[in-house]
């Protein structure tokens, strides 16, 4: 359990820099946001929440990218096989880096929520209705755990993608790309797709899948370049 925990310090640290630059746009962009005029217009209003909206999907790109680069850095500055020798679990090793990426973009949407509130209460709760976000039911949870689901699946989708491009000595980044194509439009199919089995259930299934494929490169295909 400490190496464990080493490992998800390690992954975190070796993010810090990324994490702080961009946690520190973050607040200036929600302080820019705050400090626009109290009276604007709904129009205007319904401007700033579509801005704040594309702010949050550019944010969630970076935890993204991570998801490739937690990988390929291994190779990248030769400590995979450090990383491999360590006397811990293979899905030890995936898990660190799953946590690492769940808590940067849980970092970023709570910073990222925080400042929507304080944006809202200035313009006095005319950007969004917050109640409806406060109240919790049945669908709403079962909406939680079907956006849970498919971020991990994209999670494990990335990590398993790098890994078979890691598996092939020439163009591992082709490969890769290709692999998380073909995962990511199943993937979209079996959300989109109104069968005998439900979304959740499917994406349930594809994220077991992943990560059955990558425990599997790692422990059997994966080496040292």
């Amino acid at each position: 359990m400490h190496t464990f925990s080493r490992l998800i310090k390690t992954d975190l640290r070796n993010r810090r820099t990324t994490m702080l630059v961009t946690l520190g746009a973050v607040i200036l962009w929600n302080i820019l946001m705050a400090l626009l005029p109290v009276d604007l217009p709904a129009p205007k209003l319904g401007f700033i929440m579509t801005l704040n909206v594309a702010a949050i999907y550019v944010m969630l790109f970076i935890p993204f990218l991570h998801c490739f680069s937690t990988w390929n850095e291994e190779w990248r500055h030769r400590t995979v096989s450090y990383l491999l020798a360590l006397p811990v679990r293979r899905k030890q090793l995936l898990a660190s880096k799953y946590i690492a990426i769940v808590s940067e973009a849980i970092l970023f949407m709570t910073v990222m929520a925080i400042g929507l509130s304080l944006q809202n209460a200035i313009h006095d709760g005319m950007m969004f209705r917050s109640e409806p976000l406060l109240t919790f039911d049945w669908p709403k949870f079962a909406f939680i755990v079907k956006i849970a689901l498919a971020a991990t699946c994209l999670i494990m989708l990335c990590f398993f993608s790098t890994l078979v491009g890691r598996c092939f000595g020439t163009m591992p980044a082709l490969i890769t790309f290709v692999t998380f194509t073909a995962g990511a439009f199943l993937s979209i199919l079996a959300g989109l797709v109104q069968s005998a089995v439900p979304p959740a259930l499917a994406f349930a299934l594809l994220c077991l899948a992943f990560y059955l494929g990558s425990l599997y490169l790692l422990e059997r295909k994966v080496g040292v370049e």
